[in-house]
């Protein structure tokens, strides 16, 4: 009863070798058929190059496109607000009129100068706003204390504002008063002497917001008094 049995286990490896026979002969046949690698590729898994083959020149990989850049000119925005220069003191509250000296301000925006411009594009606004930069890198500078009143200047040059308040020069009419780098504090002595001691760079800010104003009144008009009636100028060409 044992004979068949081993017959056909016989059989059964028989097959089996048979199969891995025909295997290993297509795998041959299949590595054959596989084209020649790339000398300069990366072998996979190896994490090295491989060499190229014998009397084969290697083929050097090709260089990137150059990236061109194109610029793009900025988009020309429309002018939102005309051109104009001003100067007015403001008086939201005057927390600070017992140190004040002279006739009692009205309520309100005192407008001193204004001119509306039709253009903005000359040289002598091109300088004051030249010297504007020197000490106020934003165009903008505020120097007063809460609801306290103030001096504002507003000028253009070429589509640029520049706004520029202090409480200066309104309160050091005052001779026992004087405007420092930490506020509103008595006057004992000279006004220079106290300067010189103050902060260098606020004290540099003060005079340069005085000359742009002066300069403005120089330019385009003046008028006596803070508190006297505004002047209203008609449009001009600067």
């Amino acid at each position: 009863m044992s004979l068949p049995r081993v017959r056909f286990t016989v059989r059964g490896m028989m097959v089996i070798v048979a199969l891995l026979s025909t295997l290993l002969l297509w795998a041959a046949r299949w590595r054959r058929e596989i084209p020649a690698a790339n000398p300069w590729q990366i072998g996979v898994g190896t994490g090295m190059s491989q060499s190229p083959a014998e009397g084969q020149e290697p083929k050097r990989p090709r260089s990137p496109e150059p990236l061109v850049l194109q610029r793009r000119e900025p988009p020309v925005l429309p002018r939102v607000e005309a051109p104009y220069i001003a100067i007015t003191n403001v008086h939201p509250g005057d927390a600070y009129a017992a140190l004040r000296k002279g006739p009692k301000p009205p309520s309100g925006p005192i407008t001193l100068l204004r001119v509306e411009l039709k253009d903005d594009g000359s040289a002598f606004l091109a300088d004051l706003y030249d010297l504007n930069r020197r000490c106020f890198a934003d165009d903008t500078w505020s120097s007063f204390g809460p609801d306290s009143s103030y001096r504002e200047i507003i000028f253009f040059s070429r589509g640029r504002k520049v706004v520029l308040r202090s409480w200066h020069p309104l309160y050091e009419k005052n001779p026992g008063v004087v405007a420092s780098s930490h506020g509103l504090v008595p006057l004992v002595g000279s006004r220079e002497g106290f300067l010189r001691h103050d902060d260098q760079a606020y004290v540099e800010k003060r005079r340069t917001f005085d000359k742009i104003e002066g300069e403005l009144r120089k330019q385009y008009g003046d008028q006596p008094g803070d508190f006297a009636d505004p002047i209203h100028r008609g449009k001009r060409n600067s």
